[in-house]
């Protein structure tokens, strides 16, 4: 394989204009139940307490998808980049950004809840939690520091390609950048 300029792994288009049009059903769905008249004949929508809820969670969630599709759709330099040098992870919002070769240490591909992931074990997770300035996605990349290990993990499934070559486009510019002693763990 080459190894050299830099290989740029876009955002799957597809899925976040999926997630953009089922956020905004979401949003007219949760309008919808916020503008109905209370039924006290219905069981569950009857009790306008519970009804609000929903059309609360509703609306949260819709405006969660919503921000999370249009700002990786208009985002210009959003998905993975590899070069020479190390890796780039723009590929959610809670992405590590630049990772030079000389801090990985480990490779691991795992799936968690039927979602591929990309675990890039690194030598100092505290600094790339520390430089996201934005604090909930800092807590995001805590709670993936706990539960993985790192807080460096690239979901393939908002990549526009699979887990396997994403892997291995990773491994070869890292084999080419620390020699033969790589390990990759699969889990």
């Amino acid at each position: 394989m080459n190894n050299t300029g830099t290989v740029t792994i876009a955002l799957n288009k597809q899925k976040l204009y999926k997630l953009v049009i089922l956020s905004t059903v979401f949003l007219m769905l949760g309008c919808w139940m916020l503008q109905s008249a209370d039924d006290p004949e219905r069981p569950f929508f009857g009790v306008p307490v519970i009804k609000d809820i929903v059309a609360g969670g509703c609306l949260l969630l819709s405006l969660v998808g919503l921000a999370t599709g249009l700002f990786s759709l208009l985002g210009s330099e959003r998905g993975v980049l590899i070069d020479d040098q190390g890796i780039t992870d723009r590929s959610s919002l809670a992405g590590a950004g630049r990772i030079p070769w000389g801090d990985v240490q480990l490779l691991i591909t795992a799936t968690i809840v039927n979602r591929p992931l990309l675990l890039l074990m690194v030598k100092n997770p505290e600094q790339y939690i520390r430089r996201q300035r934005n604090l909930l996605l800092r807590k995001i990349m805590q709670m993936n520091y706990r539960q993985h290990g790192t807080p460096v993990c690239i979901a393939a499934s908002r990549l526009a390609c699979s887990v396997t070559e994403l892997e291995g486009l990773v491994e070869s510019r890292l084999a080419g950048y620390k020699g033969k002693g790589v390990r990759v763990v699969e889990n």
